[in-house]
Order: structure tokens, then C-alpha cells, then sequence
């Protein structure tokens, strides 16, 4: 049910109260790896995978390269992407893949539907549009098909830290990021249910808490020293932010306040199509 079947007033406690409840409900525990789990979820089933790409096709030759996973996982599995050149060397290596933009509908994946699942992995903050990733998937999918996704968190300590000191880090063609009230509410007006939302963390706790430190600890020594010249700040900000940016000290405050499952660099969600309106 959607908080305007309860409430005019987006901002009222009742459409807050409701708001809560999905996300509560959907809350899973942080998870440590990312492509295992889409993998697993796309086993044995009709998969179109979105981005499968992945910026370039180098990339494949990672063993974290998600589409391989995918595809290795999946029955049938078929990618889509706007890079030519990716999805030519990807089909020349026995891939299935098309060009094309989602945000112009299914175009040549439409005679292809229904699939079981559509995977979209860190594409949403990309798209001027990111209904139009909703859309695509509610036209795809059969009925309770699944759309996973998955996007920057953008309450990872490091990221929340970054942003607090002006620094720019994150990938150029990055538009927005995606949190978890308005992934829901993108799914309720696309007629999907917010299933899962947790975090993945590669890291434990106890060694980002450790690294942080470490950095603290060195960039006060640099300060004391007076050891940092020009151009230190640029070579610091070309660094790895997750572990650059972390403040110990707000590090350790938000595992007392808060459940450490929300602290992974990655969002993590399951959207399940609705038989009605949601």
C-alpha cells in the first residue's frame, strides 16, 4: 500500500510511519560480496543484465567481473549496454549482447522478454532518468520477476566524510545517489515491492576502524612535521577515499549509535513486480 493511500501529506507521520515500515521490513543484514549474491539470485533463470559492460571491456578479464558471474549463473542471460565497443568485444568472446539505451524502452531485448530477473549494478546513479530503469524492468520481467540493484551508498562513513570536506572522488558520469526511501518510492510508482536492502561490506569493521586510525594518526604526525608541501592535497584526493576519508572517531560513534550493516559502500536492493497497484 502506498503512503498516499493513508496520507495527502508526504511529509506527515503517517506517510513517514509507512515509509519506515517498508524499509524496515526490507532490511537484511550487510553482506560481503556483491556478484555472489546477484549471482545466486540469478541461477538457473531468464537474466538481462544492464551495464553489463562495465565502463570498458577490460574489465572482464577481473575475476569480479559481474557479467560473467551472471551469465555463468543464469539459463539464459543476455547484457545491454551503451558502450559499442564493449558489447562488440563481448560478443566477440561468445557473449550475448545488444546495444541500446533503457531509457528508450526494451527496443531489441523485446522480443527476448519475459525474463526472470533484470540486473542493474551501479547504473542507476548514472541515468538522467532513473524511472526509466524502473520501467524497462516492469516491462521485462514476468509477473514476480525480480529487479536487483545495486548503487553507491551514499551514507557510507567515507562518502558522508568526503563530502564534508569538498572533496571530489567519485566517478565523473555519477548524476545522484540513490537512498533507500527514494528506491522504494520509485518502486511503488513502477509497481514493485521493496523485497531486501542491505549493504555490502568487503571490509570488516575492525580494520576499517584500524586503517582510519593509521591515516589519522599519519596525517597529524605530516601536520606536526609540517612535512606536507604543494600539491599534497591533490595527491591525497587521487588516493583511496574509503579508506582516505574515514574519521575514526565518527567511525566507532555510528557503530554505537547504529547497526553496522548499514556502513558498506555499497546499496543493495530486491524489488519484486507487484501483482496490483503498490
Amino acid at each position: 500500500m502506498s503512503w498516499r493511500a493513508i496520507a495527502d501529506d508526504p511529509n506527515s507521520e503517517e506517510a513517514l510511519a509507512r515509509r519506515r515500515a517498508v524499509l524496515e521490513n526490507a532490511t537484511r543484514d550487510h553482506d560481503t560480496n556483491r556478484a555472489r549474491r546477484i549471482a545466486d539470485l540469478c541461477r538457473e533463470r531468464r537474466v538481462v543484465d544492464i551495464g553489463c559492460v562495465d565502463h570498458c571491456f577490460e574489465t572482464s578479464e577481473r575475476s569480479t567481473w559481474l557479467h560473467r558471474q551472471v551469465a555463468d549463473a543464469a539459463s539464459f542471460c543476455i547484457g545491454v549496454d551503451l558502450a559499442e565497443d564493449g558489447v562488440a568485444a563481448m560478443t566477440a568472446a561468445g557473449y550475448q549482447a545488444v546495444v541500446h539505451d533503457i531509457c528508450k524502452g526494451l527496443g531489441p531485448v523485446a522480443d527476448l522478454a519475459p525474463f526472470d530477473v533484470v540486473v542493474a549494478g551501479e547504473v542507476i546513479e548514472h541515468l538522467g532518468n532513473p524511472q526509466a530503469l524502473f520501467d524497462f524492468a516492469h516491462q521485462a520481467l514476468s509477473p514476480h520477476g525480480v529487479l536487483v540493484l545495486t548503487t553507491p551508498n551514499p551514507y557510507a562513513p567515507h562518502r558522508v566524510r568526503a563530502g564534508q570536506l569538498g572533496v571530489t572522488w567519485e566517478n565523473a558520469d555519477h548524476v545522484f545517489y540513490a537512498f533507500p526511501s527514494g528506491i522504494a518510492e520509485l518502486a511503488g510508482r513502477t509497481g514493485f515491492v521493496l523485497e531486501e536492502y542491505r549493504t555490502i561490506a568487503v571490509r570488516t569493521f575492525r580494520r576499517d576502524l584500524r586503517v582510519a586510525s593509521e591515516r589519522l594518526a599519519q596525517r597529524l604526525f605530516t601536520r606536526a612535521t609540517r612535512r606536507a608541501g604543494r600539491g599534497a592535497g591533490n595527491q591525497a584526493a587521487t588516493r583511496d577515499a574509503q579508506e582516505l576519508y574515514v574519521n575514526p572517531f565518527e567511525l566507532f560513534a555510528v557503530a554505537l549509535t547504529r547497526s553496522r550493516r548499514f556502513l558498506g559502500g555499497t546499496a543493495f536492493y530486491v524489488l519484486r513486480k507487484a501483482d496490483g497497484p503498490v
